[in-house]
């Protein structure tokens, strides 16, 4: 059985509910969405945020495309975003050579409780084979969600957090949604027998 009890829950969607809340508050403060399309692009929001998953792993996704793909547009873009004084720390890295087809930009922001926050924003060309795949992935998780299964993928990642260990959001998902799994333990069983292989391929039916 998982060390969470019932008494717990509420806490714990609570926890969610407002990082949540405050990751679309630092969205709309930093003007993400609408400078991405003076720039002739568009900013979608993917991962744990987009899916109402998001527990105390402050992180927000994004992958964004352009008509054209152009390096600079990227950096002036992010420059733009750049301006907050609340935004701590930029890192670039370009794999437009690799299998991958982007600009991976990742930011950290400084809230107002010192929390900080990875902002992951993606800048990806209109012919890599991840375009729009990870925005398909969040849809399909989303409608697959119920309130049972939201709670138990809180739980998971909750105790997971409590523990100091690190796990993969999309193998929970997969393992609540495809498999019922509904606790911490049942989970660590479950990823060592699962097919952790094909774990970035997996989509839900």
């Amino acid at each position: 059985m998982s060390a969470i009890g019932n008494s717990n829950l509420k806490n714990i969607i609570e926890i969610s509910d407002r990082n949540i809340k405050k990751a679309y508050q630092i969205i709309d403060e930093l003007q993400i969405e609408k400078i991405w399309k003076n720039h002739s692009g568009k900013a979608n929001l993917i991962g744990s945020v987009k899916t109402n998953l998001l527990m105390d792993h402050l992180d927000i996704d994004f992958h964004v495309y352009t008509k054209e793909f152009s390096i600079k547009d990227s950096f002036d873009a992010i420059g733009e975003i750049s301006q907050s004084t609340k935004i701590k720390k930029v890192n670039y890295i370009n794999m437009t050579d690799s299998d991958d087809q982007c600009i991976e930009w990742h930011l950290e922001y400084l809230d107002d409780e010192n929390n900080i926050w990875q902002i992951d924003i993606i800048h990806i060309m209109n012919n890599s084979k991840y375009a729009g795949k990870f925005e398909r992935v969040a849809d399909k998780i989303f409608k697959k969600l119920t309130d049972e299964k939201r709670e138990n993928i809180l739980k998971i990642k909750y105790e997971a957090s409590m523990r100091k260990e690190k796990i993969i959001g999309i193998k929970v998902y997969r393992a609540v949604i495809d498999d019922n799994i509904d606790n911490y333990e049942d989970f660590l069983l479950w990823e060592k027998e699962s097919q952790s292989s094909i774990i970035d391929e997996w989509e839900p039916e």
